[in-house]
Parts: structure tokens; C-alpha cells; sequence
């Protein structure tokens, strides 16, 4: 029998809020209880799989950091080695869950599904969305279709790359969007139909380095009057690396120019990104690297993994 295996770290999927008089809490059920309102409509394939649920944490997303990184890497890379896995779903928060998925997209060597999905309104909403996107993660993370294609995102019947996938809206459930590829599919009758062909071009894949963990790569965003001052602390507070937003195409004034110079003289890898969702980050400075149609915050992932994950 092949296995979906369900891995939980907390987030608005499994957390609770009963009434106004009672505070909200992020991953408040168990990875048993997560899947609990969806066990009907998954009996339906049980002749085709069975979903073994177990937790690696339990916390809000906005506290994800690279430590637990290291903790999914490590249970997934255990996981895809059994034959009889057939795919891997993981249940996460919203805020932090394309920075999980792009991490994972880079380090994980597999051609398994592997799935992220989360969703904007607790389980005891009257209308959740968790344990739609739950269910239908499954079917996608089960389909030999979804093969070969990466790290997944799927919310709001959406199927994302991990590569271009960000969470666009604060409330709305239909918060992810891939602002420069859009969807690579969607979710009809329960059946996941893709786009695309599987690409045949695969960017690298960085061995996983436990320096990742204590390596200081900053994101700094720019604002009119930058003087430059941040990326001078940085340097001064031991950064490895500083990625830049930009404003527009990757632009920045004259006074940041001279202090990212200065970073480049003093070995700190410069990285300049957007702070604008769509397009691409264009560089002239030589000594400078361009994250490309990156999220700040996914270049500051991949400068981390190129400084001490080769």
C-alpha cells in the first residue's frame, strides 16, 4: 500500500480561536486532529493510499526559522527513502510558508511531491479553507503527475512553484499568487491538471550545511533618504551577506551605493532584489549579484545556501 505522509508544524491550519472572549492560537491540534474532518473524503481512496500523519512541531509560522529547516530537511530526507512513500504533504503557516518551500525546493534530491499547504482562517472558523487545501494537497501529493516538479504549493485549488509562489494578500483565502509565472495548475474534480511539461532543466541543489543556521545574511529594503547606515551595521555586526530591495528594478540611492561597495570590498556578498512583486532585479555593478525574479526573501535563502551550502 502506498503512503502519503503528513508532516504538521502548527499554523492557522491547526490553530483555534472558540470566541471573542478566547485568544487565537497557532497550531493548537495534533497532526491526528488536523485530519480528522477530511477522513470521509480520503475513505473514498484508501484502496489507492493511506495517510500517516506525524509532527515536527507545533508552532506559528512567524517564529520558523532555519533550525526547523534543518528538522523538515533531515525527516524528509529519511522519509523519500522508503519505496512505499509514495509523496509528502506539510501542513505550515501562512506567513513564513514560501520561505519553507523555496528552502526545501534547493536542498531537497527527490522526484517525489513534496506539498506545502496551510491555510487564513483557524479550524473552528465557520468557514475554514484548511481542510479543503488539506485534502486536495493529498490528491496532488498522490498523483504520478505532480512527479518531478519540485517543491508544490496548493491553496485555493491553485497548484504553486516553490519558486515564485508568495503570499499576496494578509486576509483573503485566496492569498498566494505567483506574481511572475502564475499557477503551474489548479485542482478540477478532485483530478490535479497541470499546465505544463515536466522541465527539463533543474536548477542546482545545494547540499545542506548546518552553518546556514548561524550564517547572517540580512534583507534590507530601500526607503527615500536611505543614507546607507543598515548596511553599514550589518558589516559591522558580522554579515556574511546583505540582500538589497531595491526600489523598482533594483534601483538604490547614490549614499547606499557607496555602502554596498564597501561590503563588496569587505567580502560580504551583495545581493540586490526588488521590493516590487513582479519582474526582474537588474544589476550593472559587477560586484554586485542579482536575485532575478526573487522575493527578497527568497534570495536571502539562496545566498545563504551559495555561502555555506555547496
Amino acid at each position: 500500500m502506498k503512503k502519503i505522509i503528513l508532516l504538521t508544524t502548527g499554523g492557522t491550519i491547526a490553530g483555534v480561536n472558540i470566541g471573542k472572549s478566547e485568544k487565537y492560537e497557532a497550531g493548537a491540534l495534533s497532526a491526528d486532529e488536523i485530519l480528522t474532518p477530511i477522513k470521509e473524503r480520503l475513505a473514498e481512496f484508501e484502496s489507492d493510499f493511506t495517510v500517516e500523519p506525524y509532527e515536527v512541531c507545533s508552532i506559528d509560522s512567524k517564529n520558523i526559522n532555519e533550525t526547523i529547516w534543518k528538522k523538515l530537511y533531515l525527516a524528509i530526507n529519511k522519509i523519500i527513502s522508503d519505496e512505499d512513500v509514495e509523496g509528502i504533504v506539510i501542513t505550515h503557516g501562512t506567513d513564513t510558508l514560501a520561505e519553507t518551500a523555496f528552502f526545501l525546493e534547493y536542498t531537497l534530491k527527490t522526484d517525489k511531491p513534496i506539498i506545502l499547504t496551510g491555510a487564513m482562517r483557524p479550524s473552528t472558523a465557520l468557514s475554514a479553507d484548511g481542510p479543503d487545501n488539506l485534502f486536495r494537497a493529498i490528491l496532488v501529493a498522490s498523483s504520478p503527475l505532480a512527479k518531478n516538479r519540485g517543491v508544490l504549493v496548493v491553496m485555493n485549488n491553485e497548484i504553486h512553484s516553490a519558486i515564485d509562489v508568495m503570499k499576496t494578500h494578509k486576509n483573503n483565502v485566496a492569498a498566494f499568487k505567483s506574481p511572475n509565472m502564475g499557477p503551474v495548475g489548479i485542482i478540477v474534480n478532485d483530478n490535479p491538471v497541470f499546465f505544463g511539461a515536466v522541465a527539463k532543466f533543474k536548477h542546482k541543489i545545494y547540499i545542506f550545511n548546518e552553518n546556514i543556521i548561524c550564517t547572517y545574511v540580512p534583507i534590507i529594503t530601500a526607503f527615500a533618504g536611505d543614507s546607507g547606515e543598515l548596511v553599514l551595521s550589518a558589516i559591522k555586526r558580522g554579515a556574511k551577506g546583505i540582500v538589497y530591495a531595491g526600489f523598482g528594478a533594483g534601483t538604490y540611492p547614490d549614499t547606499v551605493k557607496k555602502a554596498l561597495d564597501f561590503a563588496a570590498q569587505n567580502n560580504v556578498k551583495v545581493m540586490i532584489a526588488s521590493s516590487v512583486a513582479e519582474g526582474v532585479a537588474e544589476v550593472s555593478d559587477e560586484n554586485f549579484a542579482s536575485a532575478g525574479l526573487l522575493s527578497p526573501q527568497k534570495a536571502r535563502i539562496l545566498l545563504m545556501l551559495e555561502l555555506c551550502g555547496k
